[in-house]
């Protein structure tokens, strides 16, 4: 796959702020988020695209629309780069859903990777959907923006790079930081405030 990809996770929304599961649920951006969005913006400024790709979700879509102000391309919805449906977890906090489906959550443990989330999807699932979006735009032009959600965006940098899925799981995507994955050496990078660094963030639990 010989591809240039630059990856960015939509901005702030009020269920981020109050650290609630979203999944499939439709929340726009909050005036954090768009502010972030703006920054994003700012930071994509001389990169030379032909479109933007984004899932259809709201929180996606505007992120995409502040970019798109110094670009003035295409926007491309696409659903198959929605963020991981997470069922009857969607709306929840991470203690609530903990709370609430102690059964489930044990078993999202023992495997996360597996773990079908009640009602939803699981990262085996999500990983379907990403190779099928990969195989649809592999012929065009370089870099491919594409702008996402958190596991989609973890999902597909573990696809492209060939990581083990503990390693993929491991991958945090920070609101304020765009991944650039050249998918020929392979090799990724990331800005984040303004500055480059070469690898990959990493979360702390999930």
């Amino acid at each position: 796959m010989d591809i240039t990809f630059v990856l960015v996770r939509h901005g702030e929304t009020e269920w981020n702020r109050l650290e609630k599961r979203h999944g499939h649920v439709d929340i726009p951006l909050n005036e954090t988020g768009r502010k972030q969005a703006e920054k994003l913006s700012e930071r994509l400024a001389t990169t030379n695209i032909k479109a933007i790709y984004t899932s259809d979700l709201k929180r996606s879509k505007e992120t995409a629309k502040i970019i798109n102000q110094k670009h003035g391309v295409e926007i491309i919805e696409d659903p198959l780069l929605r963020e991981i449906n997470l069922g009857d977890f969607e709306g929840l906090s991470r203690e609530e859903a903990k709370q609430k489906f102690p059964v489930f959550w044990e078993k999202k443990k023992q495997d996360p990777y597996k773990f079908q989330n009640p009602n939803g999807e699981s990262y085996k699932d999500l990983e379907r959907r990403v190779e099928s979006f990969l195989e649809k735009v592999k012929d065009i032009p370089n870099p491919i923006p594409i702008v996402s959600h958190q596991a989609t965006i973890r999902t597909m940098i573990g696809y492209v790079l060939k990581l083990e899925k503990k390693e993929m799981l491991d991958i945090a995507v920070p609101q304020n930081t765009i991944y650039f994955i050249d998918a020929k050496k392979p090799e990724i990078s990331y800005s984040q405030d303004g500055l480059m660094k070469k690898g990959l963030l990493k979360r702390e639990n999930y």
